[in-house]
């Protein structure tokens, strides 16, 4: 959706825009097995708009989540041009985390926490260099992905089967409208629009007959090694 429609709404007073992130489409083999999925965890994120010194902020953040201030400071600046977006700081974070900031939640006004999904590979590194991986989207992958609402910490595919259907795995992300307080905290919703999961992919493969493939050349390899 376009974020920037509703910043003029946000300036005039307490109502947020928040993002909600959307799974990706499963991955299959041949007879329905799922190659790849996603799982819920959670993502510390950064609403800059009337803060001012943000220094001590992200200080503090630096502290909590194990990162370089500079790392942090970037990542808001890749983003400056659209200020009432929340700013992925970072994902998968522990609920250790997650505790510290609601610990100094008056410490930390524009700091949220974001529900998201993260890809996860059942099957272990089989068919991992068919299947590929996501990462962090890039300066150049935004650039590539123009037009479609990709934000600064949105993963997208690397390489592979990832990267390849990129457009059919990733589904529309849904938006939540809140009330917040003066600390950017939410107190109440008040609009949603639902996420809509990715499209699936099948594949000719199967990952059995994968499995067996790779591991007899795993043998061979080592057999060659040793003799």
């Amino acid at each position: 959706f376009l974020y920037d429609t509703y910043d003029a709404m946000a300036r005039d007073n307490r109502t947020r825009i928040l993002p909600l992130d959307s799974p990706r489409g499963l991955i299959r083999d041949r007879n329905g097995n799922i190659l790849a999925d996603s799982r819920t965890a959670y993502a510390v994120s950064f609403i800059p708009q009337n803060i001012g010194d943000s220094s001590g902020i992200i200080e503090q953040l630096s502290e909590i989540l194990g990162m370089s201030e500079q790392e942090i400071e970037e990542k808001i600046a890749a983003q400056r041009s659209r200020p009432y977006v929340p700013v992925r700081i970072k994902s998968d974070v522990s609920t250790d985390v997650i505790v510290s900031i609601e610990e100094r939640r008056l410490d930390l006004p524009g700091v949220i926490v974001e529900d998201i999904w993260i890809r996860q590979y059942p099957h272990g590194n089989a068919a991992s260099l068919l299947l590929g991986y996501i990462g962090p989207a890039s300066s150049g992958d935004l650039k590539r992905l123009a037009g479609r609402d990709y934000r600064e910490g949105d993963l997208v595919g690397k390489s592979g089967i990832e990267y390849a259907y990129e457009t059919e795995l990733r589904g529309i992300d849904g938006k939540k409208e809140v009330e917040v307080d003066a600390y950017s905290w939410p107190i109440r919703t008040t609009g949603y629009s639902p996420v809509i999961p990715g499209n699936d992919v099948v594949l000719t493969i199967d990952i059995e007959l994968q499995k067996f493939v790779e591991k007899a050349l795993e043998e061979q390899i080592e057999y060659v090694r040793t003799h």
